[in-house]
């Protein structure tokens, strides 16, 4: 009996690839890490990791996807990596439960603010990357519940964080 991949990784070349809601059935128990890079990825089914329990780290490089895919509940989920997208605004609680997480990188994309609400309780965050974003404004609150997140690896569009810090 053959053990499916620990890793999944979707190389997408055809401008018009789409991952279906279900691309992931069957493999639930399975994957621990997802790629998906050089795509030109234009939906991701906002539901369609919600099952994947085991799934570590998560990421999407240079695609056009435009909403966050939901991450709530994923207790062992570490690190996403979402790299050049066209997410402009994050859900409230789009990261809640998530005990593990330790890294979220969402750069590179349209994101124009982050609302309070948006994190919640994260015990385990210690790097918040948002560099090359078009961050307009962030919430003073927004990191307040985040006790292991230093400033130091809170990174922001540079004009931004010169206004955060004052």
């Amino acid at each position: 009996i053959r053990r499916p991949p620990r890793s999944t990784r979707f190389p997408t070349r055809r401008s018009s690839d789409l991952i279906s809601r279900n691309a992931f059935a069957g493999l639930e128990d399975f994957i621990e890490e997802l790629y998906i890079v050089e795509s030109k990825l234009v939906d991701f089914p906002f539901d369609s990791v919600e099952n994947l329990k085991n799934l570590e780290a998560f990421t999407i490089e240079k695609s056009k996807i435009r909403l966050l895919p939901k991450f709530s509940g994923l207790n062992r989920l570490k690190h996403i990596r979402i790299d050049g997208s066209l997410i402009s605004s994050l859900p409230i609680g789009a990261f809640s439960k998530m005990g593990s997480i330790k890294q979220i990188h969402l750069v590179n994309s349209n994101l124009g603010r982050i609302a309070e609400g948006i994190f919640g309780p994260l015990d385990s965050l210690m790097l918040a990357n948002f560099s090359g974003n078009a961050i307009e404004a962030i919430q003073r609150r927004s990191f307040a519940l985040l006790p292991k997140l230093e400033v130091s690896k809170l990174i922001l569009p540079f004009a931004l964080l010169m206004s955060f810090s004052h």
